[in-house]
């Protein structure tokens, strides 16, 4: 009597089949786990990138983008008192000179304090600490009557006035996009680089009709 065993060969075969169904369970059960979090990640993507509105950040731009102005303007409207400086300090030209090398030399360190300040406590604090150095050197510059203050102060009018620049940018990359950051950053280079311009005819037209120190006191109204 003949036995028939066609149905034996199919049973590991059918084992396999098996096996690879639950494979194939669990795998389409992970790629729907990975799934779920990035649909949570397209929500917020599509939350606002700030609160701030249009005109406010506009507004925003065009505040930081002034007070940046004063790193330039603080460098080039120095440069026309430079021989009455001379005359009423009863210095040198080349220890007037000093005052400009030592402004230049503040301006290349203090931006990578402030920068990291800035970073670290946030905007507001390290604005408040640049201009309030800003406003008391310049006031003292107005005032003093001896080559050491100026030179100090005109060092501590750098520190104050050449990290606005940096801290500008810090403000336009906070409030604004990538595809909209071009235009905020043209406003910040158009008053940065007009200074250059406007300050030694301000300059020079306050010392010739009031005095070098009002160059400092001007500094010091606006």
């Amino acid at each position: 009597m003949e036995i028939n065993n066609s149905h034996e060969p199919a049973t590991p075969h059918r084992e396999g089949q098996s096996e690879r169904r639950e494979d194939d369970e669990e795998l389409m059960k992970t790629c729907s786990d990975k799934i779920e979090p990035t649909a949570s990640n397209t929500e917020d993507s599509d939350a606002p990138y700030t609160v701030f509105t249009p005109w406010q950040k506009r507004s925003i731009n065009l505040q930081s983008s002034f007070a940046a102005m004063f790193s330039t303007l603080s460098s080039y409207i120095y440069y026309p008192a430079l021989v009455p400086m001379v005359k009423d300090l009863h210095v040198s030209v080349a220890l007037i000179n000093l005052t400009v090398t030592t402004y230049l030399i503040v301006a290349a360190i203090a931006p990578a304090f402030m920068g990291d300040l800035a970073d670290q406590g946030g905007r507001r604090p390290v604005y408040l600490l640049m201009f309030l150095l800003l406003l008391g050197a310049n006031i003292g510059m107005a005032i003093q009557t001896s080559y050491p203050a100026l030179l100090v102060l005109r060092g501590l009018q750098s520190a104050g006035a050449s990290g606005l620049i940096g801290a500008a940018y810090g403000i336009i990359a906070d409030i604004t996009q990538k595809e909209e950051r071009g235009g905020f950053v043209g406003i910040l280079l158009l008053l940065t680089d007009i200074a250059p311009s406007l300050g030694p005819v301000i300059g020079g037209s306050l010392t010739q009709t009031l005095s070098w120190r009002w160059i400092f006191w001007f500094l010091a109204i606006l």
